[in-house]
């Protein structure tokens, strides 16, 4: 599952930034995303947020 894979790339990447992307729109699996280390939480019912979002990486630059 999503969670799955936010944990694993955090064990391995932890400087990478996982834009969490899905069909639910739960308040507690966003929170839980979130509590996990996601760098945000996108509905697919709004994918004009996932370029708003890549967009704000780029602005604020390599993680450190």
């Amino acid at each position: 599952d999503t969670l799955e894979a936010l944990k694993m790339v955090r064990e391995c990447y932890s400087n990478i930034p996982f834009i969490f992307v899905s069909g639910s729109n739960s308040p507690r699996l966003k929170a839980e995303a979130s509590l996990r280390g996601a760098f945000d939480f996108i509905s697919k019912d709004d994918l004009p947020k996932l370029a708003r979002t890549i967009n704000w990486l780029f602005f604020l630059g390599p993680a450190s």
